[in-house]
């Protein structure tokens, strides 16, 4: 309770550190103000196709599209499956991971992940079948899938398709080799909780000939005005506004939390639809703005990270897991919560934070708990069921003040007090 009281009144004072903050200047404000005006950029996309595909070298198709999901649809679609076909896909994930794969007419297997929450080859391995034609990896949190080679060689094995998705992930370079580019088809994301943090916009990226050729005519129209103006706004409104407003909203699930928060949400006979389209001349125009800020952001995210892990290492948490450092670029910063006792301090340490006015984010609920898709084949799922209801991620956007790290050290000051 007192933890609660604490929480509310630093939200009440505007003492609040986001989860996600827009990594913004006036230029892209600008932007923003003057499409609402009417401004249509209509150079901007054809602009941002062309940035992308030099910087991806010669030989390279790039198409850029509404939202990271229409990337994984065109994707799946240009690979001309049959119908019913099977794509594996890593239950922990967004449901803009499977919805995809449901639309483009195909059936998703679910396979387990790795202790850091990426796809495991031996899953791969355990749930491949006669129907199965692709498999899709992604690199979450922006930390590099320590079995992508593996995964890639089985697939040439068994003549699967590859879909490395790097939608949070833009930026990360393996062995010198950027992520997104290890297999047939690569997908990037600039909305959610990406390296690019904007309101939509995906891409997808092959050096396949014919996967180009068949992307290349795939007809898409424009999405209404209004559409783009409502989904910006609303971006505005939960990531692009000042801390203090972003605390007030943050206020009612802050009096709220408690343990368990994190359930199976029943979906319904269907899961969340969306229409293809291509990327408007607004969204294109943000993402070219931050193309130019990508190296610092990135540089900032891994500082703010190591920032954190220095005084995590320092807690006296006997079941919590830090991910590694190598290999990653901190897209975001997941800490899970294994074995016994790990709810307890999981729990502990998230309510630590928001009496301090730090917002976390929840993990994912596995996708194959989520009726209807629990109806659909599945790998075991032994190390994801065992730690992901700890999980959360705390704040590392590149934009972390002076003020979020006094928060930040306090909480960490509080939490080193913990004792079972």
């Amino acid at each position: 309770m007192r933890k609660k009281a604490a929480a509310a009144l630093r939200l009440l004072s505007g003492s609040f550190t986001p989860f996600l903050l827009a990594y913004w200047g006036e230029e892209e404000r600008r932007v923003v103000q003057d499409w609402a005006k009417g401004a249509r950029f209509a150079d901007a996309a054809p602009a941002l196709d062309k940035q992308l595909a030099d910087s991806l070298g010669q030989g390279w198709f790039v198409r850029t599209v509404n939202l990271g999901r229409t990337a994984l649809q065109l994707a799946l679609e240009s690979l001309c499956m049959e119908t019913g076909s099977e794509v594996l896909v890593p239950s922990f994930g967004c449901l803009g991971t499977v919805t995809p794969v449901l639309q483009a007419g195909l059936e998703p297997v679910f396979v387990d992940v790795d202790e850091d929450f990426n796809i495991r080859f031996e899953s791969v391995k355990q749930a491949c079948g006669p129907k199965t034609r692709a498999v899709i990896v992604p690199h979450l949190s922006g930390l590099w899938a320590a079995d992508t080679e593996r995964i890639v060689q089985f697939a040439r094995q068994n003549n699967l398709w590859i879909i490395e998705d790097a939608a949070q992930a833009q930026g990360l370079v393996h062995q010198g080799v950027a992520a997104g580019t290890f297999g047939d088809i690569g997908i990037f994301s600039a909305h959610g909780g990406k390296q690019i943090l904007s309101a939509a916009g995906g891409w997808v990226v092959t050096r396949n000939q014919q996967i180009g050729d068949r992307l290349r005519a795939r007809e898409l129209g424009q999405e209404p005005r209004d559409i783009v103006q409502e989904r910006m706004s609303q971006f505005m409104e939960l990531c692009a506004a000042p801390p203090a407003q972003l605390a007030r909203k943050y206020l009612g699930r802050a009096v709220q939390y408690r343990t368990g928060e994190l359930t199976e949400p029943v979906l319904g006979d269907s899961v969340m639809q969306f229409t293809p389209a291509a990327m408007s001349g607004l969204d294109a125009r943000l993402i070219l703005l931050q193309l130019e800020k990508l190296d610092e952001i990135r540089r900032l995210r891994i500082e703010h990270a190591q920032r954190w892990i220095s005084g995590l290492a320092r807690l006296p948490f006997t079941t919590m897991r830090i991910p590694p450092v190598t290999g990653n670029i901190f897209t975001k910063l997941l800490l899970s919560f294994r074995g016994p006792g790990g709810e307890m301090e999981s729990d502990f340490f998230r309510r630590t934070l928001l009496s301090c006015g730090i917002e976390t984010e929840w993990s994912y609920m596995p996708l194959h708990l989520r009726p209807p898709l629990d109806k659909h084949r599945r790998a075991s799922m032994d190390c994801m069921e065992s730690g992901y209801r700890g999980a959360f991620a705390v704040p590392v956007r590149p934009n972390l003040g002076r003020g979020d790290w006094k928060r930040i050290a306090k909480a960490l000051s509080a939490a080193s007090g913990y004792s079972t």
